[in-house]
């Protein structure tokens, strides 16, 4: 299975609830497990606010609240990305040699028929 859980508006939660059991993998268990992630709200939005900035609110949420802390790498959307990045480039990797093995042997068959038919 390739799915990674994400976990979004963590920062919206109720006071004294938070969602560190399923980010730890532990409730509903994903063979890649989750990420959580604070997104900009309709207001920021609205109002503008800047990615980055948006960035540096999330981190922040995160580095503050005391069981977020604990699981950090387990946070953010840089994290998010860099983990999709790693995924990606592992599918490659697996899948290119074959791909690579394919081209070749359609070259292979192509050039076997431009052999065999010099008027082409």
């Amino acid at each position: 299975m390739r799915t990674i859980g994400v976990i979004t508006k963590i920062d919206m939660m109720g006071e004294g609830t938070d969602c560190v059991e399923i980010l730890e993998n532990r409730v509903y268990q994903l063979p890649r497990g989750y990420i959580g992630v604070v997104n900009r709200s309709q207001r920021d939005i609205e109002w503008k606010k800047d990615i980055h900035s948006a960035r540096t609110f999330e981190m922040d949420f995160f580095r503050r609240h005391s069981k977020y802390r604990r699981i950090i790498d387990r946070l953010g959307t840089q994290n998010l990305q860099k983990s999709l990045c790693l995924q990606l480039s592992d599918h490659i990797m697996k899948t290119l040699p074959d791909v690579r093995n394919k081209i070749i042997d359609k070259l292979t068959c192509l050039k076997q028929k431009i052999d065999e038919n010099p008027d082409l």
